[in-house]
Formats: structure tokens, C-alpha cells, sequence
């Protein structure tokens, strides 16, 4: 649908690594939507992120920033071996993700994505 970015309002990304620091750019322009929390497995690196990129806060578990009423959509960023699971936990909170699939590499977590999203 062309007008998906209308309903992305809270972001959450889970991964805020090398890798979003030049991809997640673009999550700044999408109108009338806020980043708010970070999730990072090292606690001072999530903080410094959340700092940098004007989040309002940071975590260092799936939970904690899963269990963030806040948050509508959710960005995974993670390496690629942990997409599965988080998109697959992701699913129970939050209405919208994205999550960069390698269907070459997992082409099997690509189809059970599809069905499940």
C-alpha cells in the first residue's frame, strides 16, 4: 500500500548497530513519526545511540523494548541469525516492522515470516 508510512508514528529499532547508522536515515523522513527507544545488547553503546540519533529512550533486551507501549512499529536490524526470532516475538507487540530478509541465505525464515506477518 503507498501510503504505509501514514500509520508508522513510534519507532523502535531492535539492532542499532553499524548497520543503521547509514539505513536508518531515511526513518527521520517519514512524517509525523518519532523514534523512540533503541534496543542494543551494550547497555553504554545503546545509550550513546539513543543520544545521537534523539531517541527518547534505550534498552538492552528484546523485552524491554518489545514491552514499550509506545511503540507502533518496530526496525530489525540485527544480524541476519536472530531475524527470525525477533520478528517472531515482535509480532505479539507491535503493529508494524521491518525487517531486511536475505532470501538467500534464509529463505526458510522468509517464508515463515510471510505467513505469519
Amino acid at each position: 500500500y503507498k501510503d504505509y508510512y501514514l500509520w508508522i508514528k513510534t519507532m523502535g529499532i531492535i539492532g542499532c548497530g553499524n548497520v543503521t547508522e547509514i539505513k536508518s536515515g531515511c526513518l527521520n523522513k517519514i512524517k509525523n513519526s518519532e523514534l523512540i527507544a533503541v534496543m542494543r545488547r551494550d547497555i553504554d553503546l545503546a545509550k550513546d545511540y539513543c543520544i545521537r540519533h534523539h531517541a527518547k529512550r534505550y534498552y538492552n533486551t528484546i523485552d524491554d523494548i518489545l514491552n514499550d507501549v509506545e511503540i507502533n512499529s518496530i526496525y530489525i536490524a540485527t544480524p541476519p541469525v536472530y531475524h527470525r526470532e525477533y520478528a517472531i516475538s515482535a509480532l505479539k507487540y507491535v503493529i508494524y516492522m521491518c525487517v531486511l530478509i536475505y532470501l538467500f541465505r534464509c529463505i526458510d525464515n522468509s517464508y515463515i515470516l510471510v505467513w505469519l506477518v
